[in-house]
C-alpha cells in the first residue's frame, strides 16, 4: 500500500501565521480555565500546582520537537496517524487513527464544550450547560462544512482575541493587591512528586497542553511545511506555555489551592469565575465569563477543523471508506466532519468532565507516545529521509516525553486499577476495529473494477 498524500487533492491554504494561529487557538481555551480549579484542592500547595504546570510544559515542549521533525518530513494530513502508519505499518497507523478520529478529538470537543456550557450557566443559571455544549457542537461542524478558509479566518480572529484578552487578565491580576489570605486550615501535607495524586493531577492538565500537535493533523493544507510547521509548533508552545505560568500565578495570588471548591465543597471546573470575584472589579468579573465563553467557541473551532481531517487523512491511506475523503466544492471532508459531530455529542450527553479528561488523556498519552517513538523507528529504517528539521540534542527531547508517559500511566495505573482497565478494553475494541477495517478495505479495493482512480471522487477546493 502507498504512502498516503494528499496534495492531489487538498490545496496548501495556511500560511504560519494561521498555523501558529491554531496552536495557540486550540491550547488556549477550556484548559487553564478548567484544569488548574480541579487540581488545586488534591495538591494542597501553590508549589505543587505551579510544578504540575511546569512538568506539562517540559512534556509539551519535548513533543513539540520531536514533532516538529516529524511534521517537516511528512507534510501530509493525519498527524500521528501517518506517521505511526509509515513507521510501525498499517495495522498499527490504522488503531492510532480510530484512537484519533473516534476517543481523542472527540473526547477533547465534548471536554471544551461542557466546559463552556458551565460557564454559560455562570452567566445564566437557567441554561443547561449539556444541552448548550451539545447544540454548540452541532454549530461549529456547520461553520467548517463551509470550508478551510473560511475555519481558518475565524480560528486566527480568535487566536488573536485570545492573547490580548489573556494579556489583559494577566496585567490586572498583577496590579491589583491581592485579597485577605486564605483562612482554611490545611491538614494534610502536599502530596509527593512520585504520588498518584501528583500524576493524575499532570494527566488532567496535559489536556491544556494538547495543541502542541494539532497543526501536524492539517499538514496536507500548510504552505512551505518544511518552514512553518515546526516553526509554528515551537513558537506556539513556548508562548502558551509563559501565559500558562503567568495565569496560573495570578490564580494563585487570588485564591489558596484548597479553596478552589465550588458551592458543593468539590473542586471547581470555573476557576476563572472564582477568581474574578475575589480580585477584580465587579464589570470585569461580569464580563469575563462572557469572554471565557468566547474562549471555548474558538477552540472548539479550531480543533474540529483539525479533528475531521484524521477521517480524511485515513480514507486517503485506504484504511476508511473512500467516502470519507470526499471533499466539497469549500474544500471541506463534510463526512468526517459529521462523523465526529455525532461521536462528540454522544461524549457530551453522557459523561462529566474529569471522567473524560482522565479517560481519553490515558488512552491519548499512550497513542501520543507510539507517535514519539515512530521518531527512532524512522531514523533507523529510513536514514536518508529528506529532514528539513532536526531535532537538537536528539534523542533526549523524544526519550524525556517516552519515559514521563510511562510514569504518569504507571502511577495513575497503581492507584485506581479500574481506569486502566476500561482503557485496556477501549485499546482492545480500537485494534479489533483496526483489523476490521483493514479487512473490510482490502475486499473492497479488490471488487473495484481496475483503473478506477478513487482521488476521482474528491472534489477540489
Amino acid at each position: 500500500m502507498s504512502t498516503p498524500s494528499t496534495s492531489s487533492t487538498q490545496d496548501r491554504v495556511l500560511g504560519l501565521w494561521s498555523t501558529t494561529a491554531i496552536v495557540v487557538a486550540s491550547m488556549i481555551g477550556s484548559g487553564i480555565f478548567v484544569t488548574t480549579g480541579e487540581i488545586g484542592p488534591s495538591l494542597v500547595s501553590a508549589n505543587s500546582v505551579l510544578l504540575v504546570w511546569i512538568v506539562c510544559a517540559i512534556l509539551a515542549l519535548c513533543g513539540a520537537l520531536s514533532l516538529g521533525e516529524l511534521g517537516a518530513m511528512l507534510p501530509t494530513a493525519g498527524g500521528s496517524y501517518v506517521y505511526i502508519r509509515r513507521a510501525f505499518g498499517p495495522h498499527v497507523g490504522c488503531f492510532v487513527g480510530l484512537e484519533a478520529m473516534l476517543v481523542s478529538f472527540p473526547a477533547s470537543l465534548a471536554i471544551i464544550a461542557l466546559v463552556m456550557g458551565r460557564y454559560l450557566e455562570e452567566i445564566s443559571p437557567m441554561l443547561d450547560g449539556r444541552w448548550a455544549a451539545i447544540i454548540g457542537l452541532i454549530l461549529i461542524t456547520l461553520i467548517h462544512c463551509r470550508g478551510t478558509v473560511f475555519g481558518a479566518f475565524i480560528n486566527t480572529i480568535g487566536a488573536v482575541l485570545k492573547i490580548v484578552l489573556l494579556a489583559g487578565f494577566i496585567i490586572l491580576g498583577f496590579l491589583l493587591p491581592a485579597p485577605e489570605a486564605s483562612t482554611t486550615v490545611v491538614t494534610e501535607p502536599a502530596p509527593g512528586f512520585f504520588s498518584s495524586e501528583f500524576a493524575s493531577a499532570v494527566l488532567i492538565v496535559i489536556f491544556a497542553y494538547q495543541g502542541w500537535a494539532i497543526v501536524t493533523v492539517v499538514g496536507g493544507e500548510v504552505r512551505r511545511p518544511e518552514r512553518n510547521i515546526p516553526l509554528s509548533i515551537l513558537g506556539a508552545v513556548v508562548l502558551v506555555t509563559l501565559i500558562y505560568i503567568l495565569m496560573n500565578l495570578v490564580f494563585l495570588k487570588a485564591v489558596a489551592p484548597v479553596d478552589m471548591v465550588n458551592a458543593s465543597g468539590e473542586p471547581t471546573s470555573t476557576i476563572g469565575s472564582l477568581v474574578a470575584s475575589v480580585m477584580f472589579p465587579e464589570w470585569v468579573t461580569s464580563s469575563l465569563d462572557g469572554l471565557i465563553v468566547l474562549f471555548m467557541f474558538s477552540t472548539i473551532v479550531c480543533v474540529t477543523l483539525a479533528g475531521g481531517r484524521m477521517a480524511y487523512a485515513m480514507a486517503d491511506g485506504g484504511q476508511l471508506h473512500r467516502r470519507f475523503k470526499q471533499l466539497n466544492s469549500r474544500g471541506a471532508p463534510v463526512q468526517a466532519l459529521m462523523l465526529q459531530a455525532i461521536i462528540s455529542v454522544i461524549l457530551a450527553a453522557c459523561f462529566d468532565i474529569v471522567q473524560l479528561l482522565l479517560f481519553s488523556g490515558l488512552i491519548r498519552l499512550f497513542c501520543q507516545s507510539l507517535m514519539i517513538g515512530s521518531i527512532f523507528i524512522l531514523r533507523w529504517k529510513e536514514p536518508d529521509l529528506p529532514r528539513p528539521f532536526r531535532i537538537p540534542l536528539y534523542p533526549v527531547p523524544p526519550l524525556i516525553f517516552v519515559m514521563l508517559s510511562v510514569w504518569i500511566a504507571w502511577s495513575v495505573a497503581t492507584a485506581d486499577p479500574d481506569k486502566i482497565a476500561a482503557c485496556a478494553t477501549v485499546i482492545v475494541v480500537l485494534a479489533g476495529l483496526a483489523i476490521a477495517c483493514m479487512r473490510l478495505n482490502r475486499e473492497d479495493d479488490s471488487d473495484r473494477p481496475e483503473g478506477t482512480d478513487e482521488s476521482q471522487t474528491a472534489l477540489r477546493g
